[in-house]
């Protein structure tokens, strides 16, 4: 029997209640700020991925985590913990986006150790951390210095080979269990070549024979959503004909600082919401009604 665990982190330590989502969302929208010279340059720290079953893949999905801040300190000890106390061999971590609310001077800054390397312990988060990029990442080019850490350290838990790409588990020359697509959801900072041509990988991916017998996608922006931001209709256009066409069983996102498992009428997949991983949480909206969405 083969066997698939999500372990979703959608909060961070500092949760907090307000009067709506839209108020609290504004205030606890990040800014990024600079950082500080780095002292020394950062160390990528080493791990060993332990033998894992092919029957079973354990996954985690974190978002909207990299600000240094007490929220992000208390989830990844955590999760660390968790991790360690299952005793189960995971596969992989996915990040679904604003993987940075500070700024980066480049491959060599400290951040890198403090808030990657070290916050994440190597030996009980011994996995490779599978990243997608979120709005927040594009801001003072941290998107090209993520890709630049994951070419100059290929040893790193850190990996990021393209905007998009997929990543089976297990791995082959196993027979995969589930096939994850890794996408780019931030259309308006992609060209329109670009987004066209993400479109068209995305439908011959899912139109191979050799995926998993689970599929999914993990992108920074929901395609539908109870948080502060609702629903995208122009994912929800224009990713979602083709995921519902090839019956898609899991959309993994971030961007709304809280936890959300939805499933919409006529739509064969799940939608989970894993952002505040290290923001804290915001409320959900209150003006959507229906049997068709809950909050997990």
């Amino acid at each position: 029997m083969r066997a698939l665990i999500l372990f979703i982190i959608g909060c961070g330590a500092d949760s907090r209640q307000g009067s709506s989502g839209s108020s609290a969302a504004s205030k606890t929208q990040p800014a990024s700020k600079p950082t500080t010279r780095p002292t020394s340059m950062p160390v990528v720290r080493k791990w060993k991925a332990p033998v894992l079953s092919q029957n079973e893949v354990n996954i985690i999905v974190i978002g909207d985590w990299g600000n240094n801040k007490e929220a992000q300190k208390k989830t990844a000890a955590t999760l660390n913990s968790y991790v360690e106390k299952t005793g189960r061999g995971f596969n992989a971590t996915l990040l679904a986006g604003d993987n940075w609310y500070v700024r980066l001077s480049g491959v060599n800054d400290y951040q890198w150790q403090s808030l990657f390397e070290d916050m994440y312990d190597a030996q009980k988060l011994a996995m490779p951390f599978y990243v997608t990029l979120g709005n927040h990442d594009y801001e003072f080019n941290k998107w090209n210095i993520e890709r630049d850490y994951a070419k100059k350290n290929p040893d790193s838990r850190w990996k990021y080979p393209a905007k998009w790409y997929r990543v089976d588990f297990p791995a082959k020359p196993a027979k995969p269990l589930l096939s994850v697509l890794m996408l780019d959801s931030n259309k308006p900072k992609l060209t329109k070549e670009e987004w066209a041509e993400q479109i068209r990988w995305i439908e011959t991916e899912l139109s191979k024979k050799d995926l998993g017998e689970w599929t999914a996608a993990c992108a920074h922006h929901p395609i539908f959503s109870n948080g502060s931001h609702g629903d995208n209709g122009v994912l929800m256009l224009e990713w979602g004909k083709i995921f519902k066409e090839h019956k898609m069983d899991f959309y993994f996102c971030g961007h709304d600082h809280d936890l959300q498992h939805l499933q919409v009428k006529d739509w064969p997949m799940s939608f989970v919401v894993a952002g505040g991983g290290g923001q804290g949480t915001t409320d959900m909206r209150r003006d959507i009604r229906g049997p068709f969405s809950r909050k997990l």
